[in-house]
């Protein structure tokens, strides 16, 4: 039999038996109302399924309308309730078609298992109390206002997520945290796109394909709420 033809079998079992262990990890854990199964995709790579997909080289989530205005952070510590809040309210949007720009003051004020409000927090435990919560209000409902403050009246929860999901390398067609939009400049240098309070009216590039394991500034190390 061919040595190559062997070799390529080889590598493509080993593929599907890692692919395979990861979703065995995933159901045993049991942190989500789905399950994974196998298809014939089992015995690809991340990289070789990507290859056959119909991937843009570019894509700009604000296009879709899928992003809400440029919001201040100010001097509060909170970007991890603006990272969470901005990620809810683009999966939100990709599922249900409505675009609410939702409170991050209620996740400062009232997300206090392991957060410290103005003083900094994790987007994972952000997403636990979104979930917990059953939702964020509307910030119209719940402005912000770049302070800590105890929890507020009940409100009509408007973005609900059902789980989250962290990622060490992006996949190219997830919303993640505050990623809008992949490009190349004029010279073909790649980046993202990311939204923020500074910048160039309110949004930074940061360089990608950088050959780091999680990035440039740890960009593809994030996490993702899921609906």
């Amino acid at each position: 039999m061919d040595g190559a033809y062997v070799a390529e079998k080889e590598k493509c079992f080993n593929i599907f038996k890692e692919n395979l262990e990861y979703i065995e990890n995933f159901n045993d854990a049991e942190n989500y109302s789905f399950k994974l199964g196998l298809n014939y995709f089992a015995d690809l790579t991340t990289e070789e399924f990507i290859a056959l997909a119909d991937v843009p080289e570019s894509l700009d989530w604000r296009e879709k309308g899928t992003v809400t205005t440029i919001k201040k952070q100010s001097h509060c510590g909170s970007c991890w309730a603006f990272s969470a809040i901005a990620a809810v309210e683009g999966i939100v949007r990709i599922k249900t078609g409505k675009l609410i720009s939702s409170s991050e003051q209620q996740q400062i004020d009232c997300s206090k298992h392991g957060n410290l409000g103005c003083k900094g927090c994790w987007m994972d435990k952000a997403f636990k109390y979104i979930i917990k919560d059953k939702g964020r209000a509307c910030e119209n409902n719940y402005t912000y206002k770049a302070r800590d403050g105890n929890s507020g009246n009940a409100a009509i929860a408007v973005a609900q997520i059902i789980g989250y999901k962290d990622e060490n390398v992006i996949p190219h067609s997830t919303m993640v945290s505050l990623l809008l939009d992949m490009e190349k400049t004029e010279d073909g240098t790649k980046y993202w796109l990311v939204k923020n309070s500074w910048g160039e009216s309110g949004y930074m590039k940061l360089q990608r394909d950088t050959g780091k394991p999680h990035g440039l500034c740890g960009l593809a190390k994030k996490s993702y709420p899921t609906v």
